[in-house]
């Protein structure tokens, strides 16, 4: 029955004691007499401790036969519908060091904001000041700030309220680490490539402490962390080609050497180990990490799979809390996010360009509109494929290298594209249209650091403009194919000005600047004089012409943009007005249009995540606590 059931061994125990200690009694006469308990009641002491011997020799064989499995305890963050778990290539999640509190990232690319969720809490709640955040994000040492990207600054906001505070530029972002003495260590293309740079938590000028050696094979510095101690850097090296190592570098003696290979994201622990997501898999390892001689002391060993992660320059959605809790988004490797291309009307109606799904970018129609050009990425590596919408045949264009961002030469008998060639270099070639032939290279860049040279455009009359320059100071640049065919500069500045296109008729450049503090939208006369008419006020990004010359469109975070514009006898703009709204892909970096105009200017190809068709499905953040138990018993250390 279980009414009389006893709660637990506690209170066996205490029935034990009342047994052994027999009990006295007075009777009605005052005498005191001991007053024995029945047989069963007697035996119940030696009944329960044959039991508990019993139990005891069966624990002590089981142990000796079999392991010891812990039993880890799990729970789940379920997101709202309407601030879903975000699906980046970059990690959309973060846990405090203390466990106590997660940080995720909802939305769309540069288009969402970070929410914060307390462990003992039901809901998440909009952290204020991050929104437009891109990339990646970490906590404060002591679990109450944030550091965090928007436009390519580096701020910092306090889950306590408050306007967030910028610290640094921090163009092409990568990661970082704030440690316990107020450090803060993160990867960025500042200088002249994506290295590590070192500030004060509260700002100010970074410090670069490391760069990429191209002639060693590397590309980019990403995802540092400052090691116990503040005597050294954890980070991933990206190579040319698309592997990763994990390296670590010295702050005393500038040493730097590599630990791994084939692992990204790495992390050490306070159980001894180092963890690391193996690359492109989904899957963590770990290995016994010395903290004193900066070297692995044991082999690698997988302790967690599943992991959701990105095919190419991504990383898992995994985060270790001191306390060894353990959060992750599940789903294993991705090969890149599905995404369908689609007519857009000037109503906002969409239809199907083609079923076939790929990671497109970059869509650009031929002048006769018959073909469509388009980077595919597949995984660290794209290239330029050609549609044929007629046909509806998807057919490669560009095998050598890394290649994309095309453009069609004004009478379509070539396409213009950047490649790296397998250099790790972007530089501009153009190639026949039909494919035959080889790729001729039309310049060599002076800078060989990212940003590529995305956005270009050709007028009537051959002239190519383009964008080059170190990162945050892009300017534009032109190409006559006639004469001497040498680049010259066109809007030379100490902004950063970018996505230059020509005019039907050649003589204006619509281009993009932060001139004003955000991206905005500007005019300029081709070959010049003249200054820059603004177009926007409101942000504006992604200029593009309407072939008849009378309409200019852009965007605006979902809004297509259109302002009536005449270029004869001089340049005129009327009011911008919205088109039509939508949710449709910016592409990796919003550094060239992902979009573009029909020859009727009636349609718009447009790029939209194919997951959109439908309601977004909710992503659990998984959340496992006490981890650090399974790992030390997976991965033994001396500690």
């Amino acid at each position: 029955d279980a009414h009389d059931r006893l709660d637990g061994i506690a209170n066996v125990r205490i029935e034990i004691k009342l047994a052994l200690s027999e009990p006295t009694a007075v009777s009605p006469t005052g005498v005191v007499s001991t007053v024995q308990p029945p047989l069963w009641r007697r035996a119940i002491p030696w009944t329960v401790a044959l039991l508990m011997g019993v139990v005891a020799i069966s624990i002590a064989f089981w142990s000796s036969s079999s392991p010891t499995l812990p039993s880890l305890r799990k729970l789940v963050i379920t997101p709202s519908s309407t601030a879903p778990l975000g699906n980046r290539r970059f990690t959309d999640l973060a846990i405090s060091p203390d466990g106590s509190h997660v940080v995720y990232f909802a939305g769309e690319v540069t288009r969402g904001q970070l929410y914060l969720r307390a462990m003992d809490d039901l809901t998440a709640v909009a952290i204020p000041g991050t929104e437009g955040v891109d990339r990646e994000f970490f906590f404060s040492p002591d679990g109450e700030g944030v550091v965090f990207v928007v436009g390519d600054k580096l701020k910092k906001v306090s889950l306590a309220g408050g306007a967030p505070i910028t610290l640094s530029d921090a163009p092409l972002f990568e990661g970082g680490h704030w440690d316990s003495e107020d450090t803060i260590v993160f990867a960025s293309e500042l200088g002249s490539g994506a290295g590590l740079h070192r500030i004060s938590a509260n700002g100010g000028q970074p410090e670069s402490l490391a760069m990429p050696d191209p002639d060693k094979g590397e590309s980019e510095y990403q995802q540092p962390e400052i090691l116990p101690g503040g005597k050294a850097v954890l980070f991933a090296v990206y190579q040319l080609g698309g592997t990763y190592q994990i390296a670590v570098l010295s702050l005393d003696t500038g040493e730097q050497k590599t630990l791994l290979e084939n692992g990204r994201q790495p992390h050490y622990l306070p159980t001894g180990h180092l963890v690391y997501e193996l690359t492109q898999t989904g899957t963590l390892m770990a290995v016994p990490f010395d903290l004193e001689r900066l070297e692995i002391s044991g082999d690698p060993v997988p302790v967690f799979e599943g992991v959701r992660s990105t095919f190419g320059e991504g990383t898992a959605d995994y985060s270790i809390a001191d306390d060894g809790t353990l959060i992750y988004a599940s789903g294993g490797i991705t090969a890149g996010q599905e995404k369908v291309l689609v007519w857009v009307d000037r109503k906002g109606a969409t239809q199907q360009v083609t079923e076939i799904k790929r990671d497109f970018e970059d869509p650009r129609l031929s002048p006769d509109g018959t073909r469509l050009s388009v980077t595919v990425l597949e995984g660290p590596q794209r290239n330029v494929w050609i549609y044929e919408i007629s046909r509806g045949i998807l057919a490669p264009f560009t095998f050598e290298g890394s290649n994309g961002y095309p453009s069609w030469t004004p009478d379509g008998e070539r396409i213009t594209f950047a490649s790296d060639r397998g250099t790790g270099a972007y530089d501009l070639f153009w190639m026949l249209s039909d494919g035959s032939g080889e790729a001729e290279r039309l310049m060599t860049r002076e800078f060989k650091v990212l940003p590529r040279p995305t956005s270009h455009s050709w007028s009537p009359e051959g002239v190519l403009a383009f964008q080059q320059g170190l990162p945050l100071q892009n300017d534009i640049w032109v190409l006559p194919l006639e004469g001497e065919g040498k680049p010259q500069p066109f809007l030379v500045t100490e902004f950063n000005e970018q996505q230059a296109m020509f005019s039907p008729d050649g003589k204006w450049i619509a281009l993009t600047s932060d001139r004003s503090g955000q991206s905005e939208v500007y005019v300029k006369a081709y070959p010049g004089p003249g200054g820059m008419v603004p177009i926007s006020s409101d942000g504006g990004t992604q200029p593009m012409w309407a072939h008849s010359g009378k309409e200019l469109f852009y965007r605006n975070g979902n809004k297509m943009m259109v302002v009536s514009v005449r270029t004869e006898p001089t340049f005129g703009a009327e009011t911008p007005t919205v088109l039509f709204e939508g949710s449709y892909s910016y592409g990796r970096y919003d550094l060239t249009p992902q979009y573009d105009v029909s020859p009727d200017d009636q349609q718009f190809v447009m790029v939209k995540e194919s997951s959109d068709a439908g309601e977004r499905p909710v992503t659990q953040i998984n959340v496992i606590l006490s981890w650090f138990e399974e790992l030390k018993r997976l991965v033994p250390t001396n500690n």
